[in-house]
């Protein structure tokens, strides 16, 4: 048995396994709208108005670790300052604009997954 089969027999993953979304978008730079990167949200949810999303630079085994992400409810969003709400987005665009897609989804239950989505911000 090799050392990682036995280390994944020997400790929990319970944090991961909670990851049950996978939502695909492409991420554009701020600074030069002109370049993108495919972006993988591996999303869990922490309650009904928050969820946090470990973003990969591909679906692959070796991908890499690029971000990670809340998103939060309409709700919690208007709680928040002026100044805290600077720093938060929509995903609106990305959901209207078909950027943002749950791989390998029937489109019924996609729809309403990304409706929850388009109305949070991150």
């Amino acid at each position: 048995m090799s050392l990682c089969a036995l280390q994944l027999q020997l400790q929990s993953f319970k944090p991961i396994n909670r990851i049950h979304r996978h939502l695909c978008a492409f991420h554009f730079y701020v600074y030069d709208m002109s370049r993108q990167v495919e972006a993988h949200h591996y999303c869990m949810h922490y309650n009904q108005d928050m969820r946090q999303c470990a973003i990969f630079d591909s679906p692959e085994a070796d991908a890499c670790l690029i971000d990670i992400e809340y998103i939060i409810s309409e709700k919690v969003f208007n709680t928040l300052s002026d100044e805290e709400k600077k720093l938060w987005h929509s995903h609106d665009y990305e959901v209207k604009g078909g950027i943002l897609f749950m791989p390998g989804v029937p489109k019924a239950i996609e729809r309403k997954e990304l409706e929850e989505v388009q109305m949070s911000s991150i």
